[in-house]
């Protein structure tokens, strides 16, 4: 419709004034690297019956946290104890980091209490949900053009306090000195509707840190 603005540009609702985001799955793209520029960690919200957004990342380079899972094993089944979950977090943290992954945290249905209980400075700090916008024209990572932001979480001081033994220390030196690690950032997804994720999330994560985006499928 070329009429329509929003056929145009399918970003054209993307404005920082703006708590949620509307937009098509082929927009999803564009609109990470919107948010991620303006220094918001994406939200993504996924209401979709299919849940299109959660497959789309499952073909994905990436890690896929699964904080449902997470949280029912430590606080429902208790088949791990919350330090065992702080550890999980940890190595899971520090392996996306040193290979400059995305670490995609799929909340689900759930409001997994991140802020508040899982979130542990040395093991998954909440700078984790905190992202700067980044120029990484100085780095090494021959993909640089493609990055334009850096998580909190990756820098010096942080990685050091994550990092336990020599082996971790080296793959993370390396991996930053490379500029492999440089690619790492950190996306969310809910499968609360536009209306809810605010009131479900806001003790969960630091919503003020992040950009809701919600992707409609018709």
């Amino acid at each position: 419709d070329r009429t329509n603005p929003a056929a145009a540009n399918p970003l054209a609702n993307c404005t920082p004034d703006s708590k949620i985001w509307k937009i098509g799955m082929p927009a999803l793209p564009g609109a990470i690297l919107l948010a991620q520029k303006a220094g918001k960690t994406p939200l993504l919200l996924d209401g979709n019956d299919n849940k299109t957004v959660d497959v789309f990342f499952t073909y994905q380079a990436g890690a896929i946290l699964d904080a449902k899972k997470l949280m029912v094993e430590e606080s429902v089944l208790k088949t791990k104890t919350l330090e065992e979950t702080h550890e999980e977090l940890r190595t899971r943290l520090i392996s996306a980091i040193k290979l400059g992954h995305t670490l995609y945290i799929s909340m689900g249905n759930s409001a997994t209490m991140f802020t508040t209980k899982y979130c542990k400075e040395g093991k998954f700090p909440v700078e984790v949900f905190e992202t700067e916008a980044w120029d990484s024209a100085a780095s090494a990572n021959p993909g640089r053009a493609k990055i334009c932001c850096r998580s909190k979480v990756n820098c010096k001081a942080m990685r050091e306090s994550l990092a336990t033994g020599k082996q971790e220390k080296d793959d993370l030196e390396f991996s930053d000195a490379s500029g492999r690690g440089d690619s790492f950032d950190v996306i969310v997804s809910s499968h609360f509707q536009d209306e809810d994720y605010a009131d479900f999330l806001a003790g969960s994560l630091p919503l003020d840190k992040m950009q809701a985006i919600s992707v409609v499928v018709d």
